[in-house]
């Protein structure tokens, strides 16, 4: 018989913390671009994707590995979900550069003092930080106590993780309903048009060649390619929000 002992159960115990406390205080605590001005940052976001403006994801991969599968990611955007050759998606310099200056950009706090934010962190509320359309996309991005971290399924598990997880999903949600639901559309979209119901198939035909030259000269393997089918399969998935 196995016996589970979750740290953050005992600690909340100990001081008399409910998940609904601590649901409470992140409403309360953490900070958004306001819903008028994150609608008009997804319009941005769109016509610069269309126009082929320089769009910002975080790397795949580790560039220091053996094996080199950032080109994979490279082959994605610029052969396969967009024409090819296109060059437009660029790898953000730090991982949250991009998304760190549109947040300071566009948070308005609530002084009209000079206001600096301490023990905070960005973070992706939806994950998918290798997605065009979701990296530096404002119904994703917020500002959150780091106290808070641990519980968005980042870096823990158990019921507290799930319960906070699942509450602050639907709470930005909520907030960003209409710019979220456009994303899952353009999600429908590129599944049924690009990725044909079946990404692992199309991406392996459509590149065939590309891949096979990848694999001879030793960059990648066939298990590479299929954990970056994977990935890429979850980042571009719908946002579906838990009841």
């Amino acid at each position: 018989m196995t016996n589970n002992i979750d740290a953050y159960e005992e600690f909340f115990k100990e001081f008399n913390i409910t998940s609904d406390k601590l649901i409470d205080f992140s409403k309360k605590t953490i900070k958004y671009i306001e819903k008028d001005k994150a609608q008009e940052l997804c319009q941005t976001l769109d016509d610069e994707i269309i126009s082929k403006k320089n769009i910002y994801v975080r790397r795949y991969g580790n560039p220091n590995g053996k094996y080199n599968t950032q080109k994979l990611q490279e082959l994605f955007y610029n052969d396969f979900l967009f024409d090819k050759g296109s060059t437009f998606i660029q790898i953000d310099p730090n991982n949250n550069s991009k998304p760190k200056k549109l947040l300071e950009k566009n948070i308005i706090l609530a002084s009209s003092e000079k206001t600096i934010l301490q023990n905070y962190q960005i973070s992706h509320v939806y994950g998918r930080t290798k997605n065009c359309y979701a990296f530096t996309a404002p119904w994703n991005l917020v500002y959150l106590p780091k106290i808070l971290d641990p519980f968005t399924g980042h870096e823990s598990k158990g019921d507290f993780t799930r319960i906070f997880t699942q509450e602050f999903q639907k709470y930005i949600y909520e907030i960003f309903k209409d710019q979220i639901d456009c994303f899952n559309k353009k999600m429908e979209e590129i599944d049924e048009t690009i990725f044909k119901k079946n990404l692992k198939h199309t991406f392996k035909n459509e590149l065939a060649e590309e891949l096979k030259e990848l694999k001879d000269s030793n960059t990648i393997t066939d298990k590479h390619v299929d954990r970056f089918i994977q990935s890429m399969q979850n980042e571009f998935s719908k946002i579906n929000i838990i009841e």
